[in-house]
């Protein structure tokens, strides 16, 4: 492209005047045409687009590194819970990319947290050691980002929604949320560690995996759903009818009964399915007097 550029720019010059045959400063005149010796085209050629051998390569700039940026921004964790990080470059050009495992991450104090840095298993990963505050950095190609992360006692964890019923084949997110010794709260449900009591009906992620706290519902029945966080556990039960099957009524396992004072009755839910089957519903159920 750039030498039929260049030669176009040489016949312009050349076809402006059309001097008889002969010898001239530039070559030989033959039949309207110039006989240009090679150094001398090289020079011409050059002082259009320089002269490197026959080839010529444009120059094309790299996008640069102009900031690196980390996500989640002050994050809180209990101490003996993890907290992922994440470090995203931005470039010149406004294009952006994960540098998570290339980044040197640290920590101002490791007594409180400490974080794996490029080269570990996974880079990025802070742990809470004890109740106070580390600053998280991150450095990669000459840039550098920092956070705050607070480490702070956990008091209790609770996972909504509670006690779900879906279908077969349906799934379902739970979240975790953990509250704090200074009554403040944080979802943890990325962090926690997630668990299914009974895989065949129901499986669901956990920490490091793509979606944590999403639970898919696999056969009929009912599975008990745990979230393990900063050492306490919250539980809760997911229901699963068959597959195909929506709910389509609601029954009683006592109609207007009669007790004496003092005593007790236990009531059963039964939710009824469009495809005739049956799931005991109790404990999800909301129950009113």
């Amino acid at each position: 492209m750039y030498i039929a550029r260049g030669l176009a720019r040489l016949q312009w010059i050349f076809s402006t005047t059309r001097p008889k045959e002969g010898k001239g400063v530039l070559g030989t005149m033959v039949g309207g045409r110039i006989k240009v010796p090679f150094g001398i085209l090289c020079v011409l050629l050059a002082s259009l687009w320089g002269c490197g051998g026959g080839s010529a390569t444009p120059n094309v700039s790299r996008p640069t590194l102009t900031s690196i940026a980390i996500s989640p921004a002050n994050p809180t964790v209990a101490p003996g819970a993890t907290q992922q990080f994440k470090a995203t470059a931005t470039y010149s050009d406004h294009s952006t990319g994960d540098v998570t495992s290339s980044a040197n991450w640290s920590s101002s104090d490791t007594s409180k947290a400490t974080v794996q840095t490029a080269g570990q298993s996974s880079p990025g990963l802070a742990a809470g050691i004890a109740a106070g505050s580390t600053t998280i950095s991150a450095s990669f190609g000459g840039q550098a980002s920092t956070t705050a992360l607070n480490v702070k006692a956990l008091t209790s964890l609770a996972i909504s929604p509670a006690n779900p019923v879906i279908s077969v084949g349906a799934t379902q997110g739970f979240k975790a949320t953990a509250t704090y010794s200074d009554n403040s709260s944080a979802d943890a449900t990325a962090s926690a560690n997630w668990s299914s009591s009974d895989p065949t009906v129901a499986t669901i992620q956990t920490a490091g995996q793509s979606s944590p706290g999403l639970a898919t519902a696999v056969a009929n029945g009912s599975a008990n759903i745990q979230a393990t966080y900063g050492g306490i556990t919250a539980l809760t039960i997911l229901n699963v009818s068959t597959s195909g099957g929506t709910q389509t009524a609601l029954s009683l396992s006592e109609i207007n009964p009669s007790i004496a004072p003092g005593r007790t009755l236990q009531f059963v839910a039964v939710a009824d399915y469009s495809n005739g089957s049956t799931q005991k519903v109790t404990a999800s159920a909301t129950w009113t007097s």
